[in-house]
């Protein structure tokens, strides 16, 4: 799909999901015009602005799995390569380096296609914290920064967008779990979102699943964070259930992948302490995608 046929489909989606708004109850009419709710819309969750603010959330908990695919790449080239330094091919063309200085790994990237991960650009470091190290084994403590990696993914964007993160891998002194802080930055189409989160997961497990997520959406120019106007994201039920919360009025906005494969979602907007939802609506997972690449 090319990108300049992109908008109108977009304005076709939303008309159809503000049709229907069940339940009743007075709502005001952001973002029933096809144009995408400003910002400070997205902390609260009515049935206008709904599905932008649900391909938000879904699109940040996409990020984190991006930004796990870059860290599981680091962490694979250290395990197969050593400490040897040198350029590798990728995947499906282009190359990566790494570089080695005792427990730091300094990767670089040259049109690195990953099939549907592509990385024009951009650094990774990956600091190995442990104590003592054991060979052939991935480290248990460990930092990661990223810096101006520009990217592509198929899950968040057709365009590239361009990626500064940290994060760090910690063993707890319990002995069962790590626990895994992110905070991360990403620009795309002259928007830029901060995001902020965990993952708590055992020992010896790959996670890309994040127990929490905070979508940042008022950042002043030094950085400074308005936490009213931020929106929380959390998961339920193995990862089918996504549930994206406002903090201005805590009225939320869930959806529910349905059997069997996950290609339609449920949408729910709900008030907060409410069970019953002012409206519902399914949306096939290609729509949701197209929602995804305009609202971030």
């Amino acid at each position: 799909m090319q990108t300049s046929n992109l908008f109108p489909r977009i304005t076709a989606i939303l008309a159809a999901l503000t049709l229907c708004a069940c339940g009743g109850g007075g709502v005001g009419n952001e973002g029933s015009d096809g144009n995408l709710p400003d910002a400070q819309d997205y902390n609260r969750v009515n049935n206008y602005n709904y599905a932008y603010v649900y391909a938000l959330g879904e699109g940040a908990y996409r990020r984190f799995g991006e930004v796990n695919v870059l860290r599981d790449l680091a962490l694979q080239t250290i395990l197969s390569k050593g400490s040897a330094a040198g350029g590798y091919p990728c995947l499906l063309g282009g190359s990566l380096r790494m570089d080695v200085s005792n427990q730091r790994h300094d990767f670089s990237f040259n049109n690195c296609d990953l099939g549907t991960f592509f990385i024009a650009s951009g650094q990774l470091t990956l600091i190995i914290n442990d104590k003592k190290p054991l060979p052939g084994q991935p480290p248990i403590e460990f930092d990661v920064t990223i810096k101006t990696l520009n990217y592509r993914s198929e899950s968040t964007g057709q365009l590239m967008q361009v990626l500064d993160a940290s994060m760090g891998e910690r063993f707890l002194a319990d002995g069962k779990t790590f626990d895994v802080p992110y905070l991360f930055w990403v620009s795309q189409n002259n928007k830029r979102q901060r995001y902020a989160g965990s993952v708590t997961k055992l020992p010896g497990t790959v996670s890309g699943k994040p127990g929490w997520i905070a979508i940042h959406t008022d950042v002043a120019a030094d950085g400074t964070v308005n936490y009213a106007k931020t929106l929380d994201v959390r998961t339920e039920l193995s990862d089918t259930r996504l549930i994206i919360t406002g903090r201005g009025d805590k009225s939320s906005v869930t959806g529910t992948k349905l059997a069997p494969n996950g290609q339609s979602i449920k949408l729910e907007v709900r008030a907060y302490g409410s069970d019953t939802p002012t409206l519902e609506k399914i949306i096939s997972a290609s729509d949701l995608l197209e929602l995804i690449w305009r609202a971030l």
